[in-house]
């Protein structure tokens, strides 16, 4: 069981990343960078509302909840990078340095585990800004989805 929930995180994660690399640079507006920050916590909200549903309904709580919750934080840090590297395409003076998709991805997962390695960061307000919102974010996702993730599984297995 234990393989095929890593297995199915594995899957899970790819698909995110296939997705992040995927995402067009389409636009030329900083309206539309607020778009696609909005359409991107709204997407986290609506998969944490349908985890819930389905670790509700699971023969292994807990093991799903473990799935879901590495899925949001993943969506989560991948919808950041997007913004970083968006952002950087727009105003390459954004950053200490111009942001490839790999660049984005790299500082936002260094922003989302607090290492922050300083090579990379944020130098316009613009910048600063999305960043102090990722960091709220990350509280926000990682503390309310897993709490609320566990309390379902508890409750399924306490139901069972």
């Amino acid at each position: 069981m234990l393989v095929q929930a890593v297995g199915v995180c594995l899957l899970l994660v790819a698909a995110v990343l296939v997705t992040y690399y995927s995402l067009p640079w389409d636009g030329t507006h900083i309206d539309d960078l607020v778009l696609r920050l909005v359409v991107g916590i709204v997407a986290i909200v609506v998969i944490a509302v349908v985890a819930v549903r389905i670790v509700l309904r699971a023969e292994y709580p807990l093991v799903r909840a473990a799935e879901v919750l590495v899925v949001v934080v993943a969506v989560a840090i991948a919808l950041f990078a997007s913004i970083y590297a968006y952002l950087s395409h727009l105003d390459p003076a954004s950053f200490t340095e111009p942001l490839s998709r790999t660049d984005a991805l790299y500082f936002a997962v260094t922003t989302a585990t607090t290492v922050g390695y300083g090579d990379i960061s944020a130098l316009t307000e613009t910048a600063r800004v999305l960043v102090m919102v990722q960091m709220v974010v990350n509280v926000a996702v990682i503390g309310i989805a897993a709490r609320t993730l566990i309390y379902a599984a508890r409750k399924r297995v306490e139901e069972a």
